[in-house]
């Protein structure tokens, strides 16, 4: 009797064995499966993340020639402004009474409190213009230069007995732009013809600072 249990006990566990056994070589290529599936993905990544780096470095040289583009862009802003509109300064503001004799670029004022850049400056005894020039005029930029003309004596203090008038000049000017800046007692200048001229009418009176 202990014979038969004994054997049907060893058979149980030989059968249990087996099918232990089974399921481990079962879980066995299931693990197998999903590291080759893992490893592909992996690879596959690997070749993204490749193909990802190559693009981001072609996207810098891309970066590095605009912004050469846009250099060279500046520099030809640059003689805009000095074949134009410097040197038609005295002749556009004689038909606004204001009479200047000197006119300067590029003046930097460097102060504890921050630094100042004027693209352009005109000097007519008690007046002093300051001139910024866009490529384009937007609303944005002229309320950032009057923000400029508040703060100019503070800057320029050799300068705080005169009186400090705004023009703005540009290539692309949108009406409603202009407007705005007639508004704010600014000069607006602008393209006319082959040369450039102030747009603002003959009644216009500018706002002092």
């Amino acid at each position: 009797m202990d014979t038969v249990q004994t054997q049907v006990n060893f058979q149980e566990i030989w059968n249990l064995f087996k099918e232990t056994d089974k399921r481990s070589k079962e879980t066995y290529k299931q693990l197998d499966r999903l590291f080759k599936e893992t490893n592909k993905q992996f690879r596959e990544t690997d070749k993204t993340i490749r193909e990802m780096g190559k693009k981001i470095d072609k996207a810098g040289e891309n970066l590095i020639e605009t912004q050469k583009m846009v250099g060279n862009l500046s520099n030809r802003w640059g003689e805009f402004v000095e074949g134009m509109v410097k040197p038609g300064m005295l002749r556009m503001f004689q038909y606004q009474n204001i009479n200047i004799e000197q006119v300067y670029e590029r003046c930097v004022s460097h102060k504890n409190f921050g630094t100042m850049e004027i693209d352009l400056l005109g000097i007519d005894g008690p007046h002093v213009v300051v001139v910024e020039v866009k490529s384009k005029l937007t609303m944005k930029g002229i309320r950032s230069f009057i923000k400029k003309l508040a703060e100019f004596k503070q800057f320029f203090p050799g300068y705080s007995d005169k009186h400090i008038i705004g023009a703005v000049a540009g290539i692309t000017i949108v009406s409603n732009v202009s407007s705005f800046a007639y508004d704010k007692g600014l000069f607006v200048i602008g393209q006319a013809g082959e040369g450039v001229n102030i747009l603002n009418d003959r009644d216009f009176k500018p706002k002092f600072w």
